[in-house]
């Protein structure tokens, strides 16, 4: 009977470390950076000209290529959220490469005074100047 209770007891306790070894797992997260932000992502924030985060705004990207400095393919385009940002990632089927901003969706209330160009996986500042 003693050898029942302690293999038992063995048993509950590789359970238990299984367990909590699983919930660990599920909060390590290495596709974060120290910030919290997706290493395998475009995190982009947009504000305005006094530097205040602009949400609900529609951002979207397009390929880009720097030779012609023509715009390909556009993403389907994403709301920023109550800090300003939004994130295109594997998700959103954004492999890293070159990619542009694409101003035609905010042309009408909003303008940039320069070509936002995001040419690797990280966090990025839009600015934009309400017309």
């Amino acid at each position: 009977m003693k050898k029942m209770k302690k293999i038992g007891a063995l048993l509950a306790a590789g359970i238990l470390s299984l367990g909590v070894g699983a919930f660990a797992a599920c909060g390590d997260d290495n596709n974060n950076d120290d910030n919290g932000a997706a290493k395998d992502a475009y995190t982009i924030t947009v504000k305005d000209a006094n530097g205040n985060a602009i949400e609900g705004i529609r951002i979207g990207v397009c390929t880009y290529d720097k030779t012609t400095q023509q715009k390909g393919m556009c993403l389907a385009p994403e709301a920023t959220d109550a800090n300003g940002k939004v994130v295109f990632d594997k998700n959103d089927n954004v492999t890293e490469g070159v990619y542009a901003l694409n101003t035609d969706l905010f042309s009408a209330q909003y303008e940039t005074q320069e070509t936002y160009v995001f040419e690797a996986y990280g966090e990025y500042t839009v600015i934009l100047i309400e017309k």
